[in-house]
């Protein structure tokens, strides 16, 4: 009887929140790879805000901090309320009352940022970095073009999913090698189909049938997962792949 009563009176987690560890490693090789592991799961019921998870941070921050552990940084995935604990603690045009990430850390990360980058909207000191995590920024970004209520325009010209659709029954497939479930995928966050909707080959096509639109928007998506996904992007190119998609972003918006 108490026990249902629990189930009765009492909220219930239907979620499970895992969280993972990663370290960096000092040792540049390329044949050995860093590894993540989990360091806490629990179930939730997904009930909580962005203050909370700021606080999760900070908690497992100096957690790890009393057992010489530093933490670089949290990534997460597009989450609303992760977004703005992301402003929150980077200060990006944002503040959280009463909360001081500063105050009372030693080792702060020190960003030397150029005086005359204007466009470069980060606090020169931080006590840990966030982002979004990279597969799950493609995927956000992807299924834009599959949302039944969001129009999306470059220019006057529309990008549109269809424009794939159309490379199918028009080409054969060993020009695209494209089918259908990898433009309207069932799992929202099948992450290989972004790979092939942003090749080489898909992206001619797309540009030999003049859908131009469809192409930049293709094309930007292709230069986030070469930025924040592709292990083997030097980081050159990683930097400037990254800042043709911001100053693109920024430009349309």
């Amino acid at each position: 009887m108490e026990l249902e009563q629990w189930f009765q009176d009492f909220d219930r987690s239907t979620l499970i929140n895992v969280n993972l560890i990663e370290p960096l490693l000092t040792n540049t090789n390329s044949l050995v790879h860093s590894r993540p592991y989990i360091v806490s799961a629990y179930g939730t019921n997904n009930k909580y805000s962005a203050v909370d998870v700021l606080r999760k941070w900070t908690y497992l921050y100096n957690a790890l901090k009393k057992r010489n552990i530093n933490i670089v940084g949290f990534s997460s995935d597009c989450d609303s309320r992760y977004l703005k604990a992301m402003q929150l603690s980077l200060g990006f045009f944002a503040r959280a009352p009463n909360v001081d990430l500063l105050t009372g850390y030693d080792k702060l990360l020190n960003i030397n940022i150029p005086k005359h980058w204007k466009f470069f909207f980060m606090r020169p000191t931080q006590l840990f970095l966030c982002m979004q995590d990279g597969i799950h920024l493609v995927t956000k970004i992807r299924n834009r073009l599959l949302s039944d209520t969001a129009t999306l325009f470059i220019n006057d010209e529309r990008i549109d999913i269809n424009h794939l659709l159309q490379i199918i029954e028009n080409h054969p497939k060993i020009e695209h090698n494209l089918v259908k479930s990898d433009i309207f995928p069932h799992d929202r966050q099948n992450y290989s189909s972004c790979l092939k909707i942003t090749s080489d080959d898909v992206l001619t096509l797309l540009k030999q049938r003049d859908n131009k639109a469809t192409y930049i928007y293709l094309y930007l998506l292709k230069l986030i997962i070469l930025t924040y996904v592709k292990t083997d992007t030097d980081i050159l190119s990683r930097l400037y792949y990254g800042w043709v998609v911001v100053f693109s972003y920024r430009i349309w918006w």
